[in-house]
């Protein structure tokens, strides 16, 4: 089938039919088309779901049996349609064993390949018709509505949001409802004693009542800007202080979890079902409050679910592992196979042209000289170099700039022996500005495909200092924005919290420190999956080992028959 062909029938679906043609045809490039046999088997139950499957032609049938081999589901799938949407959003295991009743064909979307589809073209998220269960975590994916209520949290591609909260609107009523008839109770009262028949009185009580109105307005900015979330990977709480103007937020990775304590610390929060959980890591060292939120138990039902979800994962995971290395060591063909798609006519672009080439080396030569005060470089093997904030220069620098600024002045108002003078004290202060530079310059922070690095060097080689932790150790990684300039210009610190207390880094006033917070995480997720892969394959190679040896007992009639 060629793309075009592909992208019209994929257009016929209900979750397509929205798309526009060219939409359609982005979506069939990413998809692939199998053709299976009768009786071959597509998909087995508990193995990992993250493909969209749609039956193009004949039928496949689907049957799901619980522990002790019972069937509790059936059903035929005919062409056109496809199981399941969800699978395009989360990762989770089969819930039946899918084989082909006749043969046919499929249409393949994988998960990852999606998400690409979908970062190119972000609205369209908007336009494709779901189920219910895969509208909610399209809602709480990075493409959806959540993600964007939630920015500053900078998800991952493939995180989906299981559960966000702001405190119980009963804490803010508290703080809002009661003195705000406080004072009109005392304003009242001003009003029966004293009257309100001359200007200053008038002037006094309106003063009152917008004092009021500012501190309810205060107290409910302060509330929305405070939530917490709870992702299948990560546990988060962002809190904002409007008095200090600080953000900090709060990230731990979900698989770091040790336990979680739930408390209803009075009456007044058990009659209005409000509590507080307390998430403790497996070193006990990272711990995230959710303080004052509304049902504190469906915070550890979520945990708990995830969890359990995980396991299944890992479960399915080990059995497609184990199933095919026995495929390969017994050399079992799969019942269906990829069809190529049909050559499509390669066209030239053409040479690049002269405007083209000139605003590249524009480009080019910008880059190399601003690369000395950049807040972020990356290095062809993927290291990340960041560096404090330029504003943050400008603070170093400030003193030297200002007196340098005065002596010019001095040197321009005199003459003679004293504008040598002045000049000299202007030398000083340039090797003065040029060794505060140096020193903010030198400081660095650095995130590799292994390790977090904090440098810090000495201006002209006086000396150097470095501290380094394992990302595979990171516990906990919060960000700050300390101050309303560190809110304005983006910028602030990342604390990285690792399995031992003393080898903690602090990445200081690096620029969208949210972002770097999510670089490690991303980081971290990827050394997790290679770990993973690599202990999956020396446990295949063991695998290998059990089904050659079970293969040469039967040979030799060593395994007694069943009776």
């Amino acid at each position: 089938m060629s793309l075009s062909e592909r992208a019209r029938f994929l257009g016929t679906l209900e979750i397509f039919t929205d798309l526009t043609e060219d939409e359609l045809f982005d979506l069939a490039a990413i998809a692939e088309e199998y053709e299976y046999e009768k009786g071959s088997v597509v998909v087995y139950q508990r193995d990992t779901a993250n493909k969209l499957i749609i039956v193009r032609s004949g039928r496949l049938f689907s049957c799901g049996r619980d522990k002790n081999g019972i069937v509790r589901e059936s059903r035929s799938y005919f062409s056109g349609d496809y199981f399941d949407d969800i699978w395009l959003f989360t990762t989770r295991t089969y819930p039946a064993t899918v084989q082909g009743a006749d043969p046919g064909r499929f249409i393949l979307i994988e998960q990852k390949k999606f998400h690409i589809y979908l970062e190119q073209n972000p609205d369209l998220i908007d336009f494709l018709v779901l189920s219910d269960e895969a509208s909610d975590l399209a809602e709480g994916s990075l493409y959806g509505g959540a993600a964007k209520r939630f920015k500053s949290l900078k998800l991952l591609p493939d995180e989906i949001i299981e559960y966000q909260k702001r405190r119980s609107v009963a804490v803010l009523l508290i703080k809002t409802v009661i003195p705000f008839f406080l004072a009109l109770i005392g304003l009242g009262l001003f009003w029966r004693f004293f009257g309100l028949t001359n200007t200053g009185s008038q002037l006094l009580v309106g003063l009152m009542f917008l004092l009021t109105l500012l501190y309810v307005f205060w107290q409910v900015l302060d509330w929305a800007n405070d939530y917490f979330v709870i992702t299948n990977k990560h546990l988060i709480h962002h809190e904002f202080s409007l008095r200090k103007f600080q953000a900090k937020i709060d990230k731990i990775p979900i698989d770091q979890v040790q336990s979680v304590e739930v408390l209803k610390p009075s009456l007044f929060a058990t009659l209005l079902n409000i509590g507080t959980a307390r998430i403790t890591t497996a070193a006990q060292a990272a711990t995230i409050i959710f303080d004052n939120v509304d049902n504190p138990l469906e915070i550890q039902d979520t945990v708990e679910r995830i969890r359990a979800e995980k396991g299944d994962l890992d479960a399915g995971q080990t059995q497609q592992e184990i199933r095919a290395v026995f495929d390969e060591h017994f050399d079992i063909e799969p019942g269906y196979a990829r069809v190529e798609d049909p050559p499509v006519d390669e066209f030239d672009e053409g040479p690049d042209t002269a405007m083209g080439s000139a605003l590249a080396i524009l480009s080019n030569t910008f880059r190399t000289l601003t690369r000395g005060i950049s807040s972020q470089v990356v290095s062809p093997d993927g290291t990340i170099t960041y560096r404090k904030h330029p504003i943050t220069m400008l603070g170093r620098t400030f003193w030297p700039m200002v007196i340098g600024l005065l002596l010019i002045v001095l040197i321009a108002m005199f003459d003679g022996q004293i504008r040598i003078f002045f000049a000299g004290l202007l030398f000083l202060d340039f090797l003065w500005y040029i060794w505060k530079f140096e020193d903010w310059r030198n400081e660095t922070f650095q995130l590799t495909d292994r390790l977090v690095v904090d440098i810090d060097r000495q201006p002209f080689f006086f000396g150097v200092s470095r501290k380094q932790a394992e990302l595979a150790n990171v516990q906990n990684v919060s960000s700050e924005k300390p101050s309303l300039l560190a809110n304005i210009f983006n910028f602030g610190n990342v604390k990285i919290e690792t399995a031992g207390a003393s080898a903690d880094i602090v990445f200081e006033s690096v620029a969208r420190p949210n972002r770097v917070q999510r670089e490690i995480f991303k980081k971290r997720e990827n050394i997790k999956k290679n770990q993973f892969i690599s202990e999956e394959k020396q446990r295949r190679q063991e695998y290998a080992v059990v089904a050659d040896v079970y293969k040469q007992a039967q040979e030799l009639d060593h395994i007694p028959r069943r009776i």
